[in-house]
């Protein structure tokens, strides 16, 4: 943590008008932007879960159609 400058207003060339106060806070280095994005998005992206979703579904539809297509295979066999 480390205490960053805030000015309470900027006037219209862009310099501080106001009190400045410091703010203690955190730093966030440069290359961990898709990190925030992703803490500040709250971390759930619907279509990964979507596609997931499918994809489980599919696994439990062959695994259900491949049991019952040996259970018919072992019934022929007696």
């Amino acid at each position: 943590m480390s205490f960053i400058p805030v000015c309470s207003s900027i006037d219209v060339n862009g310099l501080c008008d106001g009190t400045i106060t410091y703010v203690d806070a955190y730093l966030l280095p440069a290359d961990s932007a898709p990190m925030l994005g992703l803490l500040l998005a709250g971390g759930f992206d619907a279509e990964l879960a979507t596609t997931a979703f499918f994809g489980v579904i599919s696994l439990f539809v062959v695994g259900f159609t491949v049991g019952i297509i040996i259970n018919q295979l072992r019934k022929l066999r007696i």
